[in-house]
């Protein structure tokens, strides 16, 4: 019904639950769309083109109108309409084509609400009118006769229009039926007078005479009885036509797709009731020259006049528009005398509605500042159609289509770029000024009247300055050109104009961008303001209203890099002292309850950063699966927090090095090695700065970690000797085991077998000592590891078939699937190659089950050497593109493990 359009959660549950939705009409509606998604997915190629997206306040379905049968119904009878001077053949050639795209009834086998119910009785009008031009386009050239019968047929189903009877008549007439025709005229009257209490109008009388008197059917030689003839002085003087667009941008550049949307939605309205188009956007995102550039486009169809009027309702020093100045403007130059516009606002909106009835204007209504300030505008007919910028979404007003406009493909916002006289030497640095302008259309201009202004400013020099991001704002301004003024206007508006709900949302917004995390979810949103999840939902809304925040994702929210450093300007003054280390220290409260429950849930028998349970709300996790989408979204944003907790230097580093613990096991078996190699070397000088023996001892168990993942084994290593030695200083035995654990592991990756074997059989009796079941069973496949690699293949499956029993009475599917890969990795050296890929693809199971992706991988290679040794050469070649494929979970280790096990395949061949 509406493609290329945003339709409002709210619209759409007004359609299907009218006054009375139930309580989980979001929920309900969200599950809709996604299963509306997952069939236009599942349509293949025919729905190539379709895409059904989130787009705040609702969702849009991005297709072709084309495809859809509707709406290549009303362009094939809207550009009918247009052929003006083509023989009435060819009108009736396209009006067939429109016409036989009809089945039936449309939507008949719904239920509809009253938006559909609307649009089917418009379209079921809109297809009489194209019948009724038909069938007048056939008329010279005489009716078909099946045609007549439909005619007659669709006459009688709709008996109060006229129209229908009277080109019956005439058909009847053209084919010599003349008592057919009388017949036809009795019939429309009696069901007029009968049903209705009326006459026939005069056009059906008038031919009912003809008719009667034998007249034949007027040409185009003549004038029809009671048409006043030519030249007699009756046509009205039209006054001068207003023409307001201010200049079209000549080097418009890019916006393809929504100059194709609002194009569509303008030329389209000849044919029905033209829409209130709200092109909506963020600050600097080149609204105004969108509509103006479009306006251009389309002002042929609209021969009453275009108007524009500068609303001003975010312009620096300016007060918006008041709605009754606006109405004074339009009405003078609708050629209302300025001693006749009315001082009353009330007043002054009704002659306005007057004068737009029947008119065919475009108006644009520049920069609104809200809808209140729009409302009195609209014109008063449905022949007129409007185009709004703000920065605000207006979704909400009457009949309302919202084009989103956002930062500038990469490559059009290099285009933009390029007229600064670039070389072609320079294009490196071309793609970087664009993505530091955020490809922003205001930042581009500013950019490119800079390097065009000031000829000893080169690309590369911009980019240099504006690298620095306490110095960017201050570089994207010229002349009355400035990203920061422009912004400030939002902010302003909503600190100092606004609801306490607008001040609420201006301060979440400075908390927000002092975080180092590129998007947010609702749990953690309300730990950082201090709010409920319901009212952080409607605080955040209230940002993507104002286009301050974008809603990237279900329950996601994210902010445009520049509004983030100004809003990071904005706190040092705006936000009181003390409210941000409050603040942050409660989000990373919230994300170490949420880290350390999700990690239970995923691995309940693993040992976790020994803290004090935090008092902040966790995200509500149900289960294994909620844990693991939590960590899939939230951990990369998580390890950017602790650094950021362990990066201040007045922050004491207790929150950030508690977060960092909590992260230990989900990071191993993740990407994100770099970030967290960071993370604990920074843990680690916070325990020392501190003199936390304990914190110092994990910190080095997690350093050790990661550096062992990035294949730098002397230093792991060192780590591990040095976690060993200040557990036992402390008396540590549990941190000794965990240590000797550790090192066991980077010994025989090392090709250390004999100091792997004495390092893991100090674990095991030291597990022993301490009852510690998942060390125990560690210990266990160590020494399995430590006998294979010695060639003892008889001791390494006794001790890794212990670790495979003593991991499945606990149910521990994460030592199970490692202890099922290595006693493969023993079947494979003993030559029992069917043992052995039945054991990895019983590890390949349990990997799969926990999502353990770097353990998934390592049982694809070790399967694959299975197959290898079976003479499955297939399935051998398949396991390891399969293991290649998870490239993310190929840490260094896993590296050479792929690289021998390709070469070992190979050489099976």
């Amino acid at each position: 019904m509406r493609p290329n359009q945003v339709l409002s959660a709210d619209v759409l549950a007004d359609e299907l639950w009218g006054a009375r939705p139930p309580r989980t009409a979001r929920d309900t509606l969200y599950s809709l769309v996604s299963r509306l998604r997952g069939q236009i997915d599942g349509a293949g190629a025919r729905a190539a083109e379709w895409a059904l997206t989130s787009h705040p306040p609702g969702y849009l379905l991005r297709v072709d109108p084309a495809a859809v049968d509707a709406h290549r119904f009303l362009a094939l009878t809207t550009a009918a309409h247009r052929l003006t001077a083509t023989p009435p053949a060819g009108v009736a050639g396209r009006l067939d084509e429109a016409l036989r795209l009809w089945r039936g009834v449309p939507l008949a086998d719904i239920a509809l609400g009253p938006m559909l119910e609307s649009w089917r009785k418009r379209l079921i009008d809109d297809r009489l009118a194209a019948f009724e031009k038909y069938v007048e386009a056939l008329l010279p050239t005489g009716v078909p006769p099946e045609t007549l019968d439909e005619l007659r047929m669709t006459a009688s189903e709709h008996p109060y229009r006229e129209g229908l009877w009277e080109l019956l008549m005439r058909a009847l007439r053209a084919a010599g039926r003349r008592d057919e025709a009388l017949a036809a005229y009795r019939e429309a009257r009696a069901a007029l007078s009968g049903e209705l209490g009326i006459e026939p109008g005069p056009g059906l009388r008038r031919l009912h005479q003809e008719v009667l008197s034998g007249e034949p059917e007027h040409g185009d030689d003549g004038p029809r009885t009671g048409e006043p003839p030519a030249g007699d002085g009756t046509a009205p003087v039209r006054e001068q036509v207003p023409r307001q667009l201010p200049r079209d941008l000549t080097a418009f550049t890019g916006r393809r797709d929504e100059v194709a949307t609002l194009r569509g939605h303008l030329t389209m309205a000849a044919a029905e009731a033209a829409p209130v188009l709200i092109v909506t956007g963020p600050a600097g995102s080149g609204k105004s020259a969108l509509a103006v550039h479009v306006a251009h486009q389309v002002a042929d169809a609209y021969p009453d006049g275009q108007l524009y009027i500068d609303l001003c309702g975010a312009t620096p020093g300016l007060s918006p528009l008041s709605p009754s100045t606006a109405l004074g403007r339009i009405l003078r130059a609708l050629g209302v005398p300025g001693e006749h516009v009315p001082l009353d606002a009330g007043e002054a909106a009704g002659l306005y509605r007057t004068r737009t009835a029947t008119a065919r204007l475009l108006l644009i209504l520049d920069n609104a500042r809200d809808a209140a300030q729009v409302r009195p505008l609209l014109p008063g007919g449905a022949r007129s159609a409007v185009m709004v910028t703000s920065r605000m979404n207006l979704a909400h007003l009457p009949d309302a289509v919202c084009v989103p406009v956002g930062p500038m493909r990469p490559q059009d916002a290099c285009q933009m770029l390029s007229r600064a006289g670039a070389a072609p030497s320079e294009t490196a640095d071309v793609t970087r000024l664009a993505e530091l302008c955020g490809f922003l259309p205001l930042a581009l201009a500013v950019a490119v009247a800079r390097l065009t202004g000031q000829r000893h400013l080169g690309v590369g020099e911009l980019v240099r300055r504006m690298e620095d991001g306490r110095r960017r704002l201050s570089e994207l301004a010229v002349g009355d050109l400035e990203v920061r003024r422009s912004l400030e206007v939002s902010y302003v508006t909503m600190t100092r104009d606004g609801h306490a709900m607008d001040r609420e949302a201006a301060r979440a917004l400075l908390l927000l961008a002092l975080l180092p995390i590129p998007d947010i979810g609702v749990d953690a949103a309300a730990a950082l303001f201090g709010q409920t999840p319901a009212e952080a939902a409607r605080t955040l809304q209230r940002l993507v209203d104002a286009n301050l925040l974008n809603d990237t994702a279900r329950d996601r929210w994210s902010m445009h890099d520049l509004v983030r450093l100004f809003a990071r300007e904005k706190s040092a003054g705006d936000l009181a002292s003390g409210h941000w280390p409050d603040r942050f220290g409660a989000i990373l409260d919230h994300y170490l309850a949420t880290a350390r429950l999700a990690f239970r849930l995923i691995d309940p028998h693993r040992e976790q950063f020994p803290v004090s349970e935090p008092t902040a709300p966790a995200a509500p996790l149900a289960d294994a699966a909620d844990a693991r989408t939590w960590f899939r979204t939230e951990l990369p944003g998580a390890v950017r927090l602790a650094v950021q907790a362990l990066s201040e230097p007045d922050r004491p580093g207790h929150a950030g090095m508690a977060l960092a613990g909590a992260l230990r096991w989900i990071l191993d078996r993740e990407d994100h090695v770099e970030e967290s190699l960071t993370m604990y070397e920074l843990a680690l000088q916070a325990a020392r700065r501190l003199g936390d023996p304990q914190a110092e001892i994990y910190a080095l168990d997690q350093l050790g970690g990661m550096l062992y993942r990035l294949g730098r084994y002397d230093e792991a290593c060192r780590n591990y000797l040095q976690e060993q030695e200040l557990c036992r200083r402390h008396g540590d035995l549990r941190g000794q085991t965990r240590a000797l654990g550790n090192l066991g592991l980077l010994y025989v990756r090392m090709r250390r077998p004999a100091e792997a074997l004495a390092v893991a059989r100090r674990q095991l009796r030291f597990a022993d000592e301490g009852g510690w079941d998942a060390a125990r069973t560690h210990a266990h496949i160590m020494l399995g590891m430590s006998y294979l690699n010695l060639g003892g293949h008889d001791d390494a499956a006794t001790h890794l078939c212990t670790a495979v029993d003593q991991a499945r009475a606990r149910d521990d599917h994460y030592q199970l699937a490692a202890a099922l890969n290595y006693l493969s990795q023993v079947r494979i050296a003993m030559g029992q190659g069917e043992r052995a890929r039945d054991l990895a693809r019983q590890g390949l199971g349990y990997a799969r089950l926990i999502a353990d992706r770097k353990q998934e991988a390592s049982l694809l290679i070790t399967l694959a050497r299975a197959h290898s040794m079976t003479g499955d050469r297939q399935a051998a070649e398949s396991a390891l593109t399969t293991a290649g494929r998870l490239e993310d979970a190929l840490d260094s280790p896993l590296v050479d493990y792929l690289a021998g096990a390709r070469a070992e395949v190979a050489a099976a061949r």
